[in-house]
């Protein structure tokens, strides 16, 4: 099969992205950012669901993998998005190991996303123009910033950071690079306020429809004002 293509996102706004599901989810200082415990309730608000298969029921070079189901009675969300994982990789995810909660991440970034929607424009080319309109690239870029965002770094640490944080080396070291380089750095506060394109009113979405879930079943306090 050709390589995906789907409409181009900046490096910019997939991290603000992360960072807005990050607060919505109320985890957002969280240094290990609890994947697993906030997977399903994120995909519930998103009308998705999570299934734990049998480690044979995929591919063996496939450790997860998601299911967009077109839903058009839903305007904000127009798929049903079914993410299948592993049960070695749900478990593995929830002792902590970094390569299997990235994968989770990663598939919840294809959600987010729309990457498997009609509406999304996925197209199958054999020359992508450049790696913004690659839905892996996105997803990871997603990935990345949800577990371990930039103010996590300092350029020098990422070492220290993949470890604190329970994510690959890999992408530690990638997302430093990028630091590093200067190649992008933003202001955390302002990226927080500063939202673009359909995706501002998903991330409201959820953080609404996260918090209503939580009160419902009491894990959570409402907030306190002082």
């Amino acid at each position: 099969m050709n390589p995906k293509t789907v409409p181009p996102l900046s490096r910019e706004h997939i991290v603000e992205q992360a960072i807005q599901m990050r607060i919505a989810t109320q985890k957002d200082n969280c240094l290990v950012f609890p994947i697993v415990e906030i997977i399903e309730p994120v995909l519930e608000c998103m009308n998705g669901s999570l299934e734990v298969v049998e480690d044979n029921e995929l591919p063996s070079n496939q450790p997860a993998k998601i299911v967009a189901i077109p839903n058009t009675d839903n305007e904000i969300w127009p798929c049903i998005n079914v993410i299948k994982v592993k049960e070695s990789v749900y478990n593995g995810a929830i002792l902590g190991n970094p390569e299997d909660r990235f994968t989770m991440a990663h598939e919840l970034a294809h959600a987010f996303l729309f990457h498997g929607c009609p509406q999304s424009n996925i197209n199958y080319t054999n020359n992508p123009k450049c790696s913004k309109e690659d839905p892996e690239w996105q997803a990871d870029i997603f990935a990345i910033n949800l577990l371990a965002p930039i103010r996590f770094f300092n350029g020098t640490n990422h070492e220290k950071t993949a470890k604190l944080c329970k994510v690959p080396l890999k992408y530690a070291t990638w997302q430093n690079d990028f630091i590093v380089a200067d190649r992008f750095l933003f202001h955390y506060a302002a990226s927080c306020k500063k939202i673009h394109s359909s995706t501002e009113a998903c991330a409201d979405f959820i953080s609404y429809q996260y918090f209503c879930k939580q009160q419902q079943s009491k894990k959570i306090s409402p907030p306190i004002d002082n």
